[in-house]
């Protein structure tokens, strides 16, 4: 239950709203007493131009409320050509539409149960996606919401209720970390453990349980000494905020000068760090050179992790969203499509090799050279 306590909102803009009949309600408060934010209930007008000027109205308050916003029901309009049955191309609707959460930096997030909103329960049915919450970035960041499509027995709306995603989904995979590369103790762990773990079998059993050491270690490593940027990056500008406090209250000495200068080099340190976590998170290659925003990944990491999570899935006509169900489902799918009566598979043989010699090292690198005998080439004309 969110409880949003009312401030301050011309009571002319709310009529200029209202009059329009395209939006219901709109609050400007706080939530839990520490969350500035806007919620916007819509019902959105039947025509293009009545829509788009109530794009224009909701983009002027956006200029004058800089705090989040959650905008949610009837847009009376699809932001995707896939979000309409029998739908092939991008009409002036759906261009305005795209256009106004762009303007309004404004996420859309995907529903979780089903993939439309609204019938018309004809004969020939028309299956749409109307009704949906967007939301700005901060919200993402702060809550973990999901909307939710309910059953509807008697209207063609079904209604949606967004709530926190509190699912236990188990433990997360591991992924290796572009920034675990700067720290040249992971190359020295890595190296270490490869050397380390023997074990006996064919060579892709051995290849397997290498790794499998490795990952162990960096896991270990990660949490015990590379630790959290986030913290670090706070505790650094602590420090920093400190000694910068000091510095107009009196003359620093020598020693805090090279205090200050070392903990600056460090903070700007962390603050690569962590654009390079955020932007391989994300998996944007954007702005790679010069300036870079850390929140812009964060922000796109959040949004990908929402839209490619996999909240619910069918299963001979029964929707299934328990995290346990999912995925006894999804093993039992790959296994009916994996399983065969022959077991018989290439496998990785012959001498498994540590490392390449010098001198196969130096015959990987060599370059080619004019007139060298490639063998495939004899008896061509």
């Amino acid at each position: 239950m969110i409880f949003v306590q009312e401030t301050k909102l011309e009571s002319m803009e709310r009529i200029a709203v209202q009059r329009m009949w395209g939006c219901s309600n709109m609050d400007f408060g706080v939530l839990y007493n520490s969350f500035p934010c806007v919620l916007v209930n819509v019902y959105a007008p039947n025509e293009v131009a009545n829509r788009r000027e109530l794009w224009e109205v909701l983009l002027g308050f956006k200029v004058n409320l800089q705090v989040p916003w959650c905008i949610g029901g009837d847009f009376n309009e699809i932001k995707e050509v896939s979000e309409r049955v029998r739908c092939n191309r991008m009409e002036r609707g759906i261009r305005d539409f795209s256009e106004f959460c762009f303007n309004m930096e404004l996420m859309d997030l995907p529903m979780i149960g089903r993939k439309f909103t609204w019938t018309n329960y004809q004969n020939h049915a028309f299956h749409s996606r109307l009704d949906r919450f967007l939301v700005s970035q901060q919200w993402l960041e702060r809550f973990k919401i999901l909307p939710w499509g309910l059953p509807r027995p008697l209207s063609d709306h079904c209604p949606i209720v967004i709530q926190d995603d509190s699912r236990d989904w188990g433990p997360r995979p591991f992924r290796f970390l572009d920034i675990w590369l700067s720290n040249p103790n992971c190359r020295r762990i890595a190296r270490e453990t490869w050397d380390d773990v023997h074990v006996t079998g064919w060579a892709g059993f051995i290849f397997v349980q290498k790794l499998r050491a490795i990952k162990d270690k960096l896991k270990v490593w990660n949490k015990e000494d590379f630790g959290d940027i986030n913290c670090a990056l706070q505790h650094t500008e602590a420090e920093l905020h400190q000694l910068d406090v000091l510095a107009e209250e009196s003359q620093l000495t020598t020693e805090e000068k090279a205090t200050r200068c070392k903990t600056k080099s460090e903070f700007w340190r962390l603050t690569r760090l962590s654009e390079s976590f955020w932007r391989q998170k994300s998996r944007v290659n954007w702005l790679k050179l010069g300036h870079r925003n850390t929140r812009f990944f964060q922000g796109i990491a959040n949004y990908r992790f929402k839209k490619n999570m996999v909240g619910s899935i069918k299963v001979n006509g029964r929707v299934i969203e328990e995290p346990e169900e999912i995925k006894e489902a999804v093993v039992e799918y790959f296994m009916n499509n994996f399983t065969e009566e022959r077991q018989n598979r290439s496998v990785l043989g012959g001498t498994f090799l540590t490392r390449l010699s010098a001198n196969a090292a130096c015959q990987l690198e060599k370059q080619f050279e004019e007139g060298e005998d490639w063998g495939c080439t004899e008896g061509l004309q």
